[in-house]
């Protein structure tokens, strides 16, 4: 069951993961992609360890 809450939240940030390397590639803007992918990786992160901690 962990593994698959840990898949899901994984897809769901899928999406932002990729705007902020589109970001920092295409549109050169590495402050914003930064940020991006700063909240992309502890929207992440903090999720799945509440998720092995707690559960």
């Amino acid at each position: 069951m962990k593994i698959m809450l840990s898949l899901i939240i994984i897809a769901a940030c899928y999406y932002s993961f990729s705007y902020g390397i589109y970001l920092w590639k295409i549109e050169k803007e590495k402050l914003a992609s930064f940020g991006v992918l700063l909240l992309t990786f502890l929207g992440t992160v903090i999720p799945i360890a509440a998720v092995y901690i707690i559960l």
